[in-house]
């Protein structure tokens, strides 16, 4: 059985996609990281959540106090560029994390990593499948064999794959979307109205709790 690392964020899609690599047969191995986001703590504690029955590996790796350091800031710092996400994105932010998490997989004897970007997301240049395919190419000549960076949702939407997540059985109501750090979805924030809005196009039940407890009622804007 080939082994494949997931970056693992806690959120609908990277746990759909731990679903869905442990379907196709992959030993599936997790890795979540901080990189000083606000919801940094909320995406750790429902990565935690679902790794414990589907990873035969779980790391959680804080690169907080470094990056702070690095870009001398003290605001939240994000990383990976996504769709909605209001906060600046530093530059070659996908570039750093798949480059963190290539290390980790090569030092694990791990030739496989996933990362659950979708077709909303690839408004930004990087998330295409030449950069992927580049950065494969690359990561592959400086480890002296095969790697390669899988991108399987690239071409759907969150709503296309959170109706994978539904017919493959993730907990969807247990994954985390918000821009806080909490323990409720907020049920204003871009991300939230995201994610209620990729339930209502699926018809599915949105068992997710909200703070503002008229969001899943009220007209979504996105």
């Amino acid at each position: 059985m080939e082994k494949a690392l997931l970056m693992l964020s806690g959120g609908p899609d990277s746990s759909t996609l731990a679903y869905w690599i442990k379907d196709q047969g992959y030993e599936l191995h997790t890795l979540t990281f901080n990189f000083g986001e606000e919801e940094g703590e909320a995406e750790k504690r429902t990565a935690n959540f679902i790794a414990k029955d589907i990873s035969k590996s779980h790391k959680f790796i804080s690169f907080e106090s470094v990056l702070r350091e690095f870009y001398m800031e003290d605001d939240p710092i994000h990383i990976l560029r996504i769709a909605h996400l209001p906060s600046p994105i530093k530059a070659f932010g996908a570039g750093i994390a798949i480059s963190l998490a290539a290390s980790y997989a090569a030092e694990n004897d791990i030739h496989h990593l996933f990362y659950a970007v979708h077709k909303d997301d690839t408004i930004f240049r990087e998330n295409n499948y030449e950069f992927f395919n580049l950065l494969s190419k690359a990561i592959s000549i400086e480890l002296g064999r095969e790697f390669k960076i899988h991108t399987p949702f690239l071409d759907k939407t969150k709503a296309e794959v959170l109706k994978i997540g539904f017919d493959l059985g993730v907990p969807l109501e247990e994954t985390w979307s918000c821009a806080s750090n909490s323990t409720i979805h907020c049920g204003w924030c871009d991300p939230c109205k995201n994610r209620q809005k990729a339930f209502k196009d699926n018809g599915i039940t949105d068992n997710t709790l909200y703070e503002n407890v008229n969001s899943k009622n009220s007209s979504v804007n996105v």
